[in-house]
């Protein structure tokens, strides 16, 4: 981690600090204790913090329940977990990490603006250390290969997916993922032109082709998630094109 570690001795620690650190311990200890993996802080954070698409980035800063989350994933073990429980945890351990990336980032414009955003910053999670692409590409990309993961990760720009007020729970992860890929297709991300029989999507769809099965691959895709319209109205004919990305921070 980059960030410093303060000493606990100094006399001028608050009472919320001091909350925020201790509450951090206790769940990484039963974390460590039980194996259990539990996402019910980050929820309640995110139950406040997330709504239509934007992010309140302030109320993670000191939060108490945002810390324990952050210090009980970094000891989790997922020995025995299944596909499913694997797939929600690193699903929020991504979405967690990004948001910790943001606040260490105070100012910041666009999360690509932030030289080794996602690339070179590292976090410790299930006892490795991992950078943001680390955990989309080995730990869910390769191990999965469920395409829907792209609507689920959140990269904190306002063409991102957006982040749901809700965490990722291994009982209803895959229903999740499928009504966060028909709400984004139905947004003003992806467009379907009849009078020109073109499908304009995000550049996730173009980024991550070879994921989708390339075009013929995306058409399905769409054809399964997108709105009544794409489901009806597009055939093998249909034009692909893809969308300029707005990197603008996903900020309230």
């Amino acid at each position: 981690m980059t960030a410093s570690h303060k000493s606990l001795t100094s006399a001028r620690w608050s009472i919320p600090a001091l909350l925020v650190i201790l509450t951090a311990f206790h769940a990484a200890g039963a974390m460590a204790q039980t194996g259990a993996i539990d996402h019910s802080a980050f929820g309640r954070v995110l139950a406040s913090a997330a709504a239509n698409g934007r992010v309140d980035y302030a109320r993670f800063r000191g939060n108490a329940d945002f810390a324990a989350y952050q210090a009980s994933i970094g000891n989790a073990s997922l020995r025995g977990a299944s596909a499913d429980e694997q797939m929600a945890f690193w699903l929020n351990a991504y979405n967690a990490s990004v948001i910790r990336n943001v606040i260490d980032n105070p100012g910041m414009r666009r999360p690509i603006d932030v030289k080794g955003f996602f690339d070179a910053r590292t976090f410790r999670i299930a006892g490795s250390t991992l950078t943001l692409n680390d955990m989309e590409n080995r730990m869910l990309r390769e191990r999965f290969r469920e395409p829907l993961i792209h609507f689920g990760l959140v990269c904190a720009a306002r063409s991102c997916p957006p982040l749901q007020p809700r965490t990722f729970d291994a009982r209803t992860v895959r229903a999740q993922l499928a009504r966060n890929a028909t709400a984004y297709l139905a947004s003003a991300y992806n467009r379907f032109d009849a009078a020109t029989n073109t499908l304009t999507l995000s550049k996730i769809f173009d980024w991550y082709k070879g994921d989708f099965g390339g075009d013929a691959g995306i058409r399905e895709f769409v054809k399964k998630y997108g709105t009544p319209a794409m489901r009806q109205r597009i055939s093998s004919s249909t034009t692909i094109a893809f969308m300029e990305y707005d990197w603008t921070l996903n900020s309230k």
